[in-house]
């Protein structure tokens, strides 16, 4: 996901004022078995990224 965020910034050429992220635990016991994240940009420009 760290890459998605990155290409984002890349081609939108804005850089991130916020994230807002969580993850999700309830099947896997060993690591969370989903991640979330709305990221912020400037100018409000807005992005939700998932991984799981």
């Amino acid at each position: 996901m760290c890459y998605s965020a990155d290409l984002i910034r890349m081609i939108s050429g804005k850089e991130a004022k916020s994230v807002y992220a969580r993850s999700v635990s309830k099947v896997l016991k060993f690591t969370p078995d989903v991640y979330q994240a709305l990221v912020i940009f400037e100018d409000d420009f807005q992005t939700y990224l998932e991984s799981g």
